[in-house]
């Protein structure tokens, strides 16, 4: 009987933290006791029956799966998450969400808080930076144009003559100054920090059962201008998401926003504080039900 043809996957993004945590427990988190099954147990002392080369150099023992090394490539990381998600499909613990789920079966119920799903949809990522960067460069760009159409207004006009130079109405923004336009740009910042918004769709007759993931910056595999000149903002329907689903939180009761008092009078109103800043959070980029966080652990498509 042959061997089973293995998945090859193209990644956009990897988790790999959270993926080496997983597997680090998946496989007891000692080496020396994990699985000896082909392509799962590789240390300084051996390869996968041969065929990978060795990336671990100076830790005799190490096993690539709990320890990180400066030799470590990517394609070591592809690995690594490969057995992960086989090991959650073997085992049962891999939800798979399409579209009959998400117009047949899609509640707050039907998802526990931690489950491990297996999105297959239409992806957009969004890069807040991008606004900005953009923002912050408007004034610029305006008085760029501002400064050109003058320039076209005060040039001669050699095919008449006698004609006076056409006057041009200067852009501006709206009512809104500069402090106004830099004060936007830092709230965004402070809003969405070092994030990339991630949403999927599994179907779209049920535009509104989505999910939504705040993925950092530096996981993205190829950099997102890269992504963005290839892909779009919208990058299609054939790459698989996979996250770990956070249970939807309803609005704070009033009780909700009263502290865990400690005695101390200035602590106390400090975290009502807290309290009122999240609300601000939740209300710039948060989810609602029947939109459902996740966190992001990887991106692909299959080839």
């Amino acid at each position: 009987m042959s061997e089973q043809v293995p998945v090859l996957r193209d990644f956009l993004f990897l988790d790999m933290e959270r993926v080496r945590s997983f597997v680090a427990q998946i496989f007891q988190g000692v080496p020396e006791s994990a699985s000896k099954e082909a392509g799962a147990h590789v240390t300084i002392e051996g390869g996968i029956e041969g065929q990978i080369p060795l990336l671990l150099k100076g830790k005799a023992g190490t096993d690539y799966r709990y320890f990180r090394s400066e030799d470590e490539t990517r394609s070591l990381h592809h690995h690594v998450y490969a057995l992960f998600e086989k090991h959650l499909a073997a085992t049962g613990r891999l939800h798979a969400v399409d579209a009959d789920f998400a117009d047949g079966k899609w509640s707050q119920d039907a998802l526990g808080d931690g489950e491990i799903v297996r999105v297959s949809g239409d992806v957009r990522i969004i890069d807040y930076r991008l606004i900005v960067d953009t923002v912050r460069e408007l004034p610029k760009f305006v008085d760029i144009i501002n400064r050109l159409m003058q320039a076209a207004g005060s040039a001669p006009d050699r095919g008449s003559k006698g004609k006076q130079p056409r006057q041009h109405e200067k852009l501006d923004f709206g009512g809104f100054g500069r402090k106004d336009i830099d004060a936007m740009a830092q709230f965004i910042e402070r809003s969405f920090s070092d994030t990339v918004r991630v949403k999927v769709r599994p179907s779209e007759h049920t535009p509104q059962n989505t999910f939504a993931a705040a993925a950092l910056r530096a996981n993205f595999q190829d950099g997102l201008w890269a992504i963005q000149q290839t892909h779009g903002l919208d990058i299609g329907g054939s790459w698989i998401v996979v996250g770990q689903v956070n249970t939807p939180q309803g609005e704070p009761s009033e009780e909700g926003f009263a502290p865990f008092t400690t005695g101390n009078e200035l602590e106390d109103q400090l975290e009502q504080l807290v309290f009122a800043i999240d609300a601000i959070r939740r209300a710039t980029s948060g989810v609602k039900y029947p939109c459902i966080s996740m966190n992001l652990i990887s991106i692909y498509r299959e080839c």
